[in-house]
């Protein structure tokens, strides 16, 4: 039988989407894209760092991230000493996704669907002022951040989003409140990390959390001042397997990075780049390794089709594109605009959006990979991330509607 990720989700795929009422409902209750795609406040202080989730922190069986997973994994970065880099690990996001990996190729749209819960993680400089505790991506080798995935069943799921739901409407978090847009959550900016609103939040996301359904870890690193590194693995019980870039297979593992299968980014200034396990695609981000001229206005045109068609969670999902594309998508659009004019931005295959941005990354911003979390200490949610979860918000309320 398919599962309810997979229910609620086709049909949308298939069809294109749907006109919604201004505010979706699920189950009963208001539903908002801010509970889907969670970015908790940022901190006014290294002593506020024990409000937000770490690694360490207990879940309904054992912890967040072992340490002992932990130390398999390449080291996050060489800004903070090795052994304090597991201690300064925070959960800065949380993502619910009935339907992951979604679309698994381009020709075949019908979605792959497992509920999900993917928290973001970033290592905060606990030593240093506010400023300082996301640390930039201008000092030395400090843009970094993890990606955890749980998997959850389908009643996991439901129930962990219903109850988040029902603790929005307890503490009054709903009149006033925009269900459609995407920034630092309304809700915890308002009531605040100490406060009992954020703190049943994060009960609830620490209930579902279990060592054994942690089934990938994914990150990114930056070695050198102008090199990032993308890899992740796959986890079963005790044992990291690497897992593949995109479509990209048979790659080699890399030694120096705990034999994980790396992309790496070289001099990523403005478009010029150096860019390993580029797949041979059509949706591949290749053109934009190299700056984009004025004479080829056409040519940069259709190319900028193909990052709409990358940030279309319709068109594309994590297995279909390698992990430069997915995260330079927004920044090669910025850099073409800058050089060439907003007028060779194309509507072509972009996925419209009702989810908008309340706070975001700098639209000048041309080297940032950073798709949900915090980037020189600024909020950055890109608009792949925006698309999936309007996409998913317009599916749970299609669903209820039935």
């Amino acid at each position: 039988m398919e599962n309810f990720g997979s229910l609620i989700l086709a049909g949308l795929y298939l069809s294109g989407g749907m006109s919604l009422p201004p505010t979706p409902i699920y189950a009963g209750n208001p539903l908002f894209a801010e509970d889907l795609s969670i970015l908790f406040p940022p901190l006014s202080s290294a002593a506020e760092s024990g409000l937000l989730i770490s690694a360490s922190t207990a879940t309904s069986n054992g912890v967040v991230l072992p340490k002992s997973l932990f130390d398999r994994l390449p080291r996050l970065t060489f800004n903070i000493p090795e052994e304090a880099i597991y201690g300064s690990l925070r959960v800065v996001g949380a993502r619910l996704d009935p339907c992951f990996p979604g679309v698994v190729a381009p020709s075949t749209p019908t979605p792959v669907c497992h509920a999900q819960l993917r928290l973001v993680v970033q290592p905060l400089d606990l030593n240093g002022d506010a400023g300082a505790l996301y640390p930039p991506s201008g000092q030395a080798e400090s843009d970094t951040a993890m990606h955890l995935f749980y998997d959850l069943s389908d009643s996991q799921w439901r129930s962990l989003l219903v109850s988040i739901q029902a603790l929005r409407v307890r503490n009054g978090l709903t009149d006033g409140f925009d269900p459609w847009v995407l920034g630092v959550h309304q809700g915890l900016k308002q009531k605040g990390l100490g406060s009992p609103y954020a703190r049943e939040l994060t009960a609830l996301l620490l209930g579902v959390l279990d060592e054994r359904n942690l089934s990938r870890v994914t990150f990114f690193l930056l070695r050198g001042r102008h090199s990032w590194e993308f890899g992740g693995f796959s986890v079963s019980g005790k044992e990291l397997s690497p897992l593949p870039i995109g479509t990209v297979q048979n790659a080699p593992a890399d030694p120096n990075e705990k034999n994980a299968v790396v992309q790496t980014v070289s001099r990523f200034t403005g478009l010029n780049a150096s860019v390993t396990l580029l797949p041979k695609s059509e949706d591949s981000l290749e053109f934009f390794t190299n700056e984009p001229r004025p004479d080829q206005g056409p040519v940069v045109k259709d190319k900028l089709t193909v990052v709409n068609r990358v940030e279309n969670p319709r068109v594309h999902g994590p297995l279909t594109v390698d992990c430069f594309s997915c995260h330079a998508a927004e920044s090669a659009r910025n850099y073409t605009i800058q050089k060439l004019g907003p007028t060779v931005v194309q509507p072509e295959q972009a996925y419209l959006s009702t989810v908008h941005l309340a706070e975001g990354p700098d639209p000048t911003a041309t080297a940032n990979f950073r798709a949900f979390g915090y980037q020189d200490g600024i909020p950055s949610i890109m608009e792949r991330v925006v698309n999936e979860t309007d996409l998913i918000l317009k599916s749970l309320t299609a669903a209820e509607s039935k």
